[in-house]
């Protein structure tokens, strides 16, 4: 019996799991890796995996520019594995940082991007 692990992009993974159906025992573990790239034939970090590095990465790859809101920052943070709770600490760094800058006070503060 053996136990394997690897690596693979997110388009193939339901191939890969529909192929390995039925001659597996237990649930696979399937865990998303953030912050990796694959470049010849290699996997490695593509920044230094602090969350403020990776949230400016997030927001130059998807091309944020608008209005950015906690809930936004909260959607973010699920999906890279960190704490959802973080989200306003966040924030703050990036806005000292000069990544984002404040608009508006208390409930309806949103936060747009520094071109």
């Amino acid at each position: 019996m053996f136990k394997v692990e690897f690596f693979c992009d997110d388009p193939k993974l339901p191939r890969i799991l529909h192929a390995l159906q039925g001659l597996i025992l237990g649930q696979p573990a399937v865990q998303p890796v953030v912050n990796a790239q694959h470049k010849n034939g290699k996997i490695t970090a593509t920044t230094s995996g602090t969350m403020l590095e990776m949230f400016a990465q997030y927001l130059n790859k998807h091309r944020v520019t608008g209005p950015l809101s906690v809930a936004h920052v909260r959607e973010f943070l699920g999906s890279h594995g960190f704490s959802e709770n973080s989200a306003t600490y966040l924030l703050q760094q990036a806005v000292s940082a000069g990544i984002v800058r404040r608009r508006g006070k208390g409930a309806a503060t949103t936060y747009m991007v520094k071109p």
